[in-house]
């Protein structure tokens, strides 16, 4: 019987079948739900824009009223006019300076007033001497004289803003002959006296609401929606429809969905900035949903399309499904034996469950060389904390010694040997506690001569030393503490113990072994010497740091240690002269 093919390929064709079924039946019953939600938020999201573009628009003209108000702090002359008229409230004022007054007044104001917004139709400026001065854009426009401006709400609230501006809802005209019969908002000020901050007059400037209907209209809005402008208070200035105070309470509540009891509305509030004003715009949900109801149609279309289109290509592309994955076995194996493996990019021909394979494949391959790095890193600042305990490794009581022979040594009337051996000790502290991770080989030795000299005052003939190097490595870089703390050992653990003290050399020498030639570094002492199987912890965690750095920055470096009870230690460093580096801009010591 003939084994029935159960290839990759046949396998992808049964869940492509499966998936194109699923699919089918999504698109015809949820795709049109979401899609319908996804036109509606689109038309929300265009809607807040229009409204945020006409909360620009009216800023615009908020910005330009309130400029208006402004207009006595423009001339010295209406400031001083206003002070006068202030000062002779209630006072009899001659016929020559009254009428000198009143002309400034009524020269100036007018002057900046038709520079202005050419839709505010009237500036109204009220002197605290009871006087009234209405200048407008209709030439028979004049106000009431029997009108109580003091006791309006605009005014005792331009008064309480203490020179701030006031911005008026709608309201009607009763103090000019002509109203505005659509109504008119305003912005109110106190002017007050640069100097002394004492009130002046109150100024108002009117404009029409039939701006703010044509900034309403600029806007394209279907015939069911609901546009407002509402003051601070959540009261109308100007609406496209009648609008029920119950829809603006819940807007007010900041309420996304409103209702008017028959219909809902979303309602889509934005603030003007300088009046603290919004304009508000209620779509009719209703509305939208009936525009979105062609997508149920356009969904089952697509569904037969796509299922067909869908399959052609998946049988058209699906052999392409296979070479990916030979390509990304052949690389396992690649990093399986330990050979490195470039990171190729994915072929964007392949499906994408292939393709996001390969990514996450290769993601895995940069999160381990990621782990690797960071692990070095660690490493490295181990390394970091290992060097500053270092730093501090020159004893205290070395310095404490120290400081006890420079006692001796002022009693001693030494002056000159005092004042070198300070400047040495500075020096062995700048160098140690310095920053720089590295340094020359002859900065290096010289530090360990002041050091060995220093101690020499204190052991006096029982420590001997000798340095010897060859000038030519002075520019050779090492780890900036290398031989220092090897030296100390020597000292504190060798010599010292030995009751007739001893010789410490250090030699730097060039060393040839066959082809190869080589920098030794040899530290050699006649102290007590140790055993090497129980080193002591002090002396292992030093000369271990000593070793690791060493080969930080010269892998192939040789670190050796010969010591042995009552025999003395030497240690030896040898690299490569191959593998030197130098410091071309610091010479020798």
């Amino acid at each position: 019987m003939k084994k029935k093919r159960n290839t990759l390929q046949i396998r992808l064709l049964r869940i492509f079948f499966a998936a194109v079924f699923v699919q089918m039946l999504i698109m015809v019953l949820i795709m049109p739900h979401y899609i319908s939600g996804v036109v509606e938020d689109n038309s929300t999201q265009m809607t807040a824009g229009t409204v945020s573009a006409l909360c620009s628009n009216l800023e615009i003209y908020m910005n330009d009223l309130e400029k208006i108000t402004i207009i006595p702090y423009m001339s010295d002359e209406m400031l001083g006019a206003l002070k006068q008229k202030k000062e002779y409230a209630g006072k009899s004022m001659s016929g020559e300076e009254t009428y000198r007054i009143n002309a400034i007044l009524k020269k100036e104001l007018p002057h900046y007033f038709q520079m202005m917004h050419r839709d505010v139709t009237e500036l109204l400026l009220l002197p605290l001497d009871g006087s009234v001065y209405l200048f407008s854009t209709f030439s028979n426009q004049y106000y009431s004289k029997d009108y109580d401006y003091a006791g309006q709400g605009w005014y005792q609230d331009a008064v309480n803003a203490a020179g701030g501006s006031v911005f008026v809802g709608n309201h009607a005209q009763e103090y000019v002959t002509l109203p505005n019969e659509s109504g008119v908002f305003s912005v109110a000020r106190l002017i007050r006296d640069p100097q002394d901050h004492e009130p002046l007059a109150i100024i108002m400037a009117d404009m029409s609401t039939a701006m703010l209907k044509d900034i309403i209209d600029s806007a394209d809005l279907n015939a069911s929606s609901y546009a407002a402008v509402l003051d601070q208070n959540w009261k109308p200035v100007y609406t496209n429809r009648d609008i029920s105070e119950d829809m603006l309470a819940q807007a007010a509540d900041g309420a996304r969905l409103v209702s008017d009891g028959h219909s809902r509305y979303e309602a889509v509030v934005r603030e003007e900035k300088l009046s603290g004003w919004k304009i508000a715009v209620f779509l009719s949900c209703g509305e939208m949903r009936r525009k979105s109801e062609f997508v149920y149609i356009l969904a089952g279309v697509i569904a037969v399309i796509a299922g067909c289109v869908g399959f052609l290509l998946f049988y058209t592309f699906s052999r392409s499904v296979t070479n990916p994955l030979k390509k990304l076995v052949e690389t396992m194996k690649t990093i399986q034996i330990g050979e490195e493996c470039s990171v190729q990019e994915p072929d964007t021909r392949a499906p994408e469950e292939i393709v996001k394979l390969d990514e996450s494949f290769h993601e895995m391959m940069a999160r381990m060389d990621e782990l690797v790095e960071r692990e070095y890193r660690a490493i490295v600042a181990q390394k970091d904390m290992e060097y500053t305990a270092l730093q501090s490794q020159i004893q205290p009581h070395f310095i404490y010694n120290t400081l006890n022979i420079f006692i001796g040594l002022n009693r001693m009337g030494e002056k000159e040997l005092l004042e070198q051996s300070v400047m040495s000790l500075a020096e062995i502290l700048r160098y140690v506690l310095g920053k720089d991770r590295r340094t020359t080989l002859g900065r290096e030795l010289d530090i360990i001569q002041q050091y060995c000299r220093l101690q020499k005052l204190r052991f006096g003939e029982r420590l001997e030393f000798e340095i010897n190097w060859d000038s030519r490595y002075g520019k050779c870089l090492i780890p900036k503490l290398l031989i220092q703390p090897i030296v100390e050992n020597s000292i504190i653990h060798g010599i010292e113990n030995k009751l007739e003290g001893g010789r410490l050399t250090v030699d730097v020498s060039e060393l040839a072994e066959g082809e190869k030639t080589f920098l030794e570094i040899r530290i050699e002492d006649t102290g007590t010497g140790f055993d090497l199987e129980t080193l002591g912890e002090n002396r292992g965690i030093g000369i271990q740091n000593v070793k690791y750095r060493l080969a930080y920055i010269y892998p192939n470096a040789l670190f050796r240690i010969d010591s042995g009870r009552y025999r003395g230690t030497s240690v030896i460093m040898r690299i490569s002269k191959e593998e030197l580096h130098y410091d071309e801009n610091c010479g020798g010591r």
